[in-house]
């Protein structure tokens, strides 16, 4: 039976999980994200943070490989010192700018919006651990929530937000201090979009 005539309207819901699995499974291992701790957290803090950001990923089929590149500031990044791969992403934690943003955000993405193309995430450490703070959230959860929210931009291939889940564009205090499982998870279209994506580039990458 052809996919199509499984993806008939009584199958939707059916179909959609398929494509799912099928495309996680494809994906697997596809992008390696290179970790700058510039901002001099502990190692302890970033693993927490990673495994966090890993199992956000993982949910919506994205397993993807990490690279420990600096722990601090004084620690040469020996690791990484060559060239940037074609499958490879970069994730910095830096310190936030100060008086440049009314409405801080928790960190950003560099992803040009004519073809959807981006490598470069940063997460404000700072205004995480400030957040965490204020609300009473845990800060490693926060910061590894933060690093998939930037990540999946630059997966998705646009910086625009969803009006829900995990990339809305603002976290309010009251969704940090609730907690709720619904907000910090990327949608199936999403997901999806991002899988397509990884698997379109690898297909280039090959050929």
């Amino acid at each position: 039976m052809r996919r199509r005539d499984l993806c008939a309207v009584p199958f939707a819901v059916v179909c959609v999980a398929m494509l799912l699995s099928q495309a996680s499974v494809a994906s697997d291992d596809l992008v390696t994200i290179r970790f700058y701790n510039t901002f001099g957290l502990s190692r302890d803090v970033v693993a927490g943070a990673r495994s966090v950001a890993h199992a956000v990923l993982k949910t919506a089929g994205i397993d993807p490989r990490w690279r420990e590149c600096r722990t601090s500031r004084y620690e040469a990044a020996d690791r990484c010192n060559n060239v940037l791969s074609r499958d490879e992403l970069v994730v910095r934690v830096v310190r936030g700018p100060v008086g440049l943003d009314p409405s801080p955000a928790l960190g950003d993405s560099f992803v040009d919006t004519s073809t959807g193309a981006g490598v470069l995430a940063t997460v404000f450490a700072d205004r995480v651990l400030a957040a965490g703070s204020r609300t009473g959230a845990n800060p490693v959860v926060l910061l590894g929530r933060a690093v998939a929210h930037e990540v999946g931009h630059l997966l998705i291939g646009t910086p625009a937000h969803s009006t829900r889940g995990l990339m809305r564009g603002q976290w309010s205090d009251e969704e940090l201090r609730s907690n709720r499982e619904r907000d910090w998870v990327f949608s199936r279209s999403q997901a999806l979009s991002m899988q397509n994506r990884l698997i379109t580039r690898a297909r280039q990458i090959t050929r």
